[in-house]
This record gives structure tokens, C-alpha cells and sequence, in this order.
């Protein structure tokens, strides 16, 4: 994702940059053209075949796993739930699509949706972390838990995630970098 968010700096003028919108892609392409002829096409299918699959893994990636901590976290949530997973997992999809259909509505740049996914990456990983060491503590037997080398490395990991996520958002949302 590193390639095409490259380009866009280099060939696309500050002016293009700032228009709020979805036509990333378009955008870029119609500003390489001028390189390379056929740079539309080329461009545009390229994008696509990148971020489709980069975000969409992202966000399934995300979503399932969060699903399956919370899932394992919570024995109760299986009988209220009758052994069927699809009701939390539909929730918890029904909330970041409401997140992020609020974020187009807002007219949040392609750019920044980029870089939100990338955060949110660095989110699931203190998700998960944490979810580990509910499991950890929670289902499994003295015998099987952790030694305290490994909880040091896991709450090491809640921190390095954290503090790259943290970043984002302050920087990002209020002008503060840490």
C-alpha cells in the first residue's frame, strides 16, 4: 500500500490533493498521464488489484479475530448465543461499517482511510494482546499459562501497537504527536 500513496505525492499536485472525494485512484492516474500514456488503465487497475484485497483482508482480519477473542473470552455469550457465532460477528461488522460509511459521509479523504486502516491494524493488536491475556488468565490451567517472560513480552507488545496507534490518532485528530 506504501507504492501507490508514493506515486500520489509524487505526481499528483497539492491543489488535486486537498479536493475531499473517492477518486483516488482517478486522480493519480489522470496526473501520471502525462508519464505514461496509457497510465489511466494502467493506474487504476493496479490500485484496485492492490487496495481491494489489502483492505478488505484488513478489515475481515480484523473483525474475525476480535470475534473470536470475544467469543472465547466469554463463555456465557455461547448459551445466550445458542452455539451460533454469527450474531456477534454480524454486530461487530454492523459497527465498523457504520464507522466507516460515516467516514465517506464525512468526506474523509481516500488517503486518510488508507492510514486509518493501517491504524486499525495497529489496534488489533493490542486487541488481540489483551484478549490473549483474558484467555490466558481466564480459561487456561495454571499448568498451561504464561511465564511471566511471556506476559512481559505480550504487555511490551500492548505498548509498541499502542503507542503507534495512539500517535496516529493524536496526530492525525489533534494536531499532537507524541
Amino acid at each position: 500500500m506504501w507504492f501507490p500513496c508514493i506515486l500520489y505525492y509524487k505526481f499528483v499536485p497539492v491543489e488535486a490533493a486537498v479536493e475531499p472525494g473517492f477518486g483516488f485512484a482517478a486522480i493519480l492516474a489522470k496526473s501520471m498521464s502525462g508519464v505514461l500514456g496509457a497510465a489511466w488503465w494502467v493506474v487504476l487497475i493496479a490500485l484496485f488489484l492492490v487496495f481491494w484485497p489489502d483492505g478488505t483482508g484488513l478489515i475481515d482480519s480484523l473483525l474475525r479475530e476480535l470475534t473470536n477473542i470475544i467469543w472465547n473470552g466469554f463463555p456465557g455469550l455461547y448459551k445466550r448465543c445458542k452455539g451460533d457465532v454469527r450474531p456477534l460477528y454480524y454486530g461487530i461488522l454492523a459497527v465498523f461499517t457504520a464507522l466507516w460509511l460515516g467516514m465517506i459521509a464525512a468526506g474523509t479523504k481516500p488517503l486518510i482511510m488508507v492510514l486509518l486502516a493501517g491504524a486499525f491494524a495497529n489496534l488489533s493488536g493490542v486487541l488481540y494482546v489483551i484478549g490473549l491475556l483474558g484467555v490466558n488468565y481466564t480459561l487456561l490451567p495454571k499448568e498451561y499459562r504464561f511465564s511471566k517472560i511471556e506476559v512481559g513480552v505480550t504487555c511490551f507488545a500492548i505498548g509498541f501497537y499502542g503507542f503507534f496507534f495512539t500517535n496516529f490518532v493524536l496526530h492525525k485528530f489533534f494536531a499532537v504527536g507524541l
